[in-house]
């Protein structure tokens, strides 16, 4: 799904304007609970995947759920990413968006970042903070770079109070940008900074693009060699798609 259609050029364009909320499945009850209730499945349980568009109220359906953007919008396979992002613009003009700062996009914590940084083969910008006070300090200088062209959806944001799980992390208060391991369970530093100043947030950002290099996955052979190797992942909620592993 995300490769076929959520990565698609005008799909990507097309959800610009709209509040685009990626919940965790079987990684928090509450959303967990959300998504079951707004999308019904033949097996009548929780599935691993949902796709939804809501009116700004959060509850009100712009088009039935489904598993997937696919299942929402059909049509012939080659033209679901357009038929999407055209139908994402139709919605969007329903409502005008109002100016406002943005916040950025955080991932819940740094155990769940990583792991969906290691999903989506990005580095994992992570503000190491141990008060508010602290952490806003970091957020204000770093989310106008987050949202600007040249940052945006190029790392995942995470917040943590110290920096756990990241081999060769020193600030005890700024920002770690981190390469994730093959399976999201921890991390290796890849640049860092303990400044609160965007220019020093930027070169931090920068240093880390330029030294992270994704690896491909197969995911048989992710598996295959995560199952050898006695990997597992613990989920909050127990998974309960008939077609998915009790834990992944």
């Amino acid at each position: 799904m995300d490769r076929r259609v959520l990565s698609d050029a005008a799909v990507v364009a097309a959800s610009r304007d709209l509040v685009c909320a990626r919940l965790a499945t079987y990684e928090d009850a509450e959303e967990g609970r959300f998504l079951a209730s707004i999308c019904r499945t033949r097996s009548g349980q929780l599935e691993n995947t949902v796709f939804a568009v809501l009116a700004p109220d959060g509850t009100t359906a712009l088009a039935p759920a489904g598993r997937g953007p696919e299942h929402v919008f059909p049509g012939p396979p080659d033209q679901t990413g357009r038929t999407v992002a055209e139908a994402l613009k139709g919605f969007a003009g329903r409502y005008p968006a109002k100016p406002g700062p943005r916040e950025l996009p955080y991932l819940a914590d740094l155990r769940r970042g990583l792991n969906v940084a290691a999903c989506d083969l990005l580095p994992l910008a992570v503000v190491v903070a141990r008060t508010p006070e602290a952490r806003k300090r970091i957020e204000t200088a770093l989310a106008p770079l987050a949202w600007s062209a040249d940052y945006v959806g190029r790392l995942e944001y995470a917040p943590a109070e110290k920096p756990r799980a990241i081999d060769g992390a020193t600030v005890r208060e700024g920002l770690v940008v981190v390469e994730p391991d093959a399976y999201g369970l921890k991390g290796k530093v890849l640049a860092e900074t303990a400044s609160a100043s965007e220019a020093d947030l930027q070169k931090a950002l920068d240093a880390a693009l330029k030294a992270f290099v994704p690896k491909a996955k197969d995911s048989r052979t992710h598996i295959r060699e995560g199952e050898r190797a006695g990997v597992r992942w613990e989920t909050v909620i127990p998974v309960t798609d008939p077609g998915g592993p009790p834990r992944r």
